[in-house]
């Protein structure tokens, strides 16, 4: 099973426009991570992390979306 990681909207510093979904930047320790979710419950957000798990199979350049940690 994948962690789930919780990330308060009042971490937000930036919104992000581009796309039609609602995402943010917000800021862990040094680095600048965008949250994007998915609440539509259309299984969206697992299709993107079991792609990055194949990407990581194969080699293939990909996001890492456990790089972040519970804020």
């Amino acid at each position: 099973m994948f962690p789930v990681f919780r990330v308060d909207r009042k971490c937000a510093i930036a919104p992000e426009q581009l796309g039609s979904k609602s995402k943010f930047w917000f800021q862990d320790g040094t680095r600048h991570m965008l949250f994007k979710a998915e609440e539509r419950g259309t299984g969206e957000d697992w299709a993107e992390k079991i792609t990055e798990c194949l990407c990581g199979l194969l080699g293939v350049p990909h996001v890492n979306y456990s790089a972040c940690r519970t804020l």
